[in-house]
């Protein structure tokens, strides 16, 4: 056994076998080892060890209405997996693309076999890469199409119109070391074959977070963000951040957190911003903003008034890389917030404040238990 575990140091060092010197002669007890150790090495195979940590970030899932086994999981790093067993078995479906980094994955609504993907990770840190724009799949991601916005960098959110799966928006986050134009809202109606961009500040704001009302799809929420990353510096937040609102379609935008507005959003200087839309009451919407004012903001009147429901900086820890939550499709009130740590909130009405609470995974030789404390 000894022998053995010397032999495969030495394969693991050299990456190849051991061998006889060039001219030597092999002895016939040189010649039982060597079918002693093809014998041993012949039932070994190779598996998976590694990384698990820095090459696993997942930026977002994107799951088909009506088939709850299935689920798209795009990671930061190391591309675009499909599972069609509740996540029991993973398949890699987006390996000849120009890159593996990615951003969003979106699922059209009306027709679960377009899919469209977002490369470049959005949680801009000095380790990410960047990706080469957006690219389509019309049978369920067996095989992609580039469809333009190679020069955004970083796609952040994508939204597909309910019923039609040719009308599509694009959260540009865009460049993250300079200024640069190729950012903003970018909007197709005939599936990726031309875009217009229907939202654009300036050259250092780009999306952090798009929404879209699935009842009235002509309404949109976008979360802009001014930041630059720079070797010795990052800055996250500027005079260009804020939250937009489009009532037809993306033509044209309201900045809520506008100061004449005077709506209960906080205005001035504002960093990374999420937003969503609850599918079981419409009029609802969220907005985590980092702010110094707090961290999440309640509309309950589609957008016209907000209240300020949590300064809780737990929900949002290290904004400027996450400001990012799910809302619970049966019940408004109830919201999970992805940080550094996964909380749960299931009083997203109390003004005054929202309790959140952790969510965390005990682990024993029965398995991983979810735990809410």
């Amino acid at each position: 056994m000894r022998a053995l575990s010397i032999a495969l140091l030495l394969v693991l060092l050299t990456g190849q076998a051991l061998v006889p010197a060039v001219g030597g002669a092999i002895g016939p007890q040189e010649e039982d080892d060597a079918a002693t150790l093809e014998d041993l090495l012949g039932g070994l195979s190779w598996r998976a060890i590694g990384p698990a940590f820095m090459g696993g970030r997942t930026v977002d899932l994107a799951g088909v209405p009506g088939r709850p086994n299935m689920l798209y999981m795009a990671t930061a790093s190391g591309g675009l997996f499909r599972t069609e067993d509740r996540g029991v078995t993973w398949e890699s479906i987006f390996d000849d693309g120009g890159t593996l980094s990615l951003g969003a994955v979106a699922v059209a609504p009306s027709d679960p076999n377009v899919i469209y993907l977002g490369t470049g990770e959005h949680n801009p840190r000095n380790s990410t890469s960047f990706g080469d724009g957006v690219y389509r799949s019309t049978d369920g991601g067996d095989t992609w199409t580039h469809i333009g916005l190679q020069t955004t960098e970083r796609i952040a959110r994508i939204r597909v119109h309910p019923d039609n799966p040719d009308h599509v928006y694009v959260g540009a986050m865009g460049h993250a070391w300079g200024a640069h134009p190729d950012r903003g809202v970018y909007r197709s109606l005939d599936g990726g074959e031309t875009w217009d961009k229907v939202l654009y500040v300036d050259e250092t704001t780009g999306v952090s977070d798009l929404a879209i009302d699935a009842t009235n799809p002509r309404i949109l929420y976008a979360g802009m963000w001014d930041f630059l990353r720079q070797p010795w510096n990052f800055r996250s937040g500027g005079l260009g951040s804020g939250l937009y609102m489009s009532r037809d379609g993306g033509d044209s935008w309201t900045e809520l957190t506008d100061e004449k507005l005077d709506n209960g959003l906080p205005t001035g200087v504002l960093g990374r911003i999420g937003v969503a839309i609850a599918v079981s009451d419409h009029d609802v919407v969220y907005a985590m903003i980092e702010s110094t004012d707090g961290a999440l903001w309640r509309s309950s009147d589609g957008g016209d008034s907000w209240v300020h429901v949590s300064d809780d900086r737990a929900i949002a820890s290290r904004p400027f890389y996450y400001s990012d939550f799910r809302i619970d499709p049966s019940n408004e009130n109830r919201r999970y917030m992805v940080g550094g740590r996964l909380n749960l909130s299931t009083d997203g009405g109390a003004p005054g404040g929202v309790s959140a609470q952790r969510i965390t995974a005990t682990t024993s030789r029965s398995g991983s238990t979810p735990t809410i404390r």
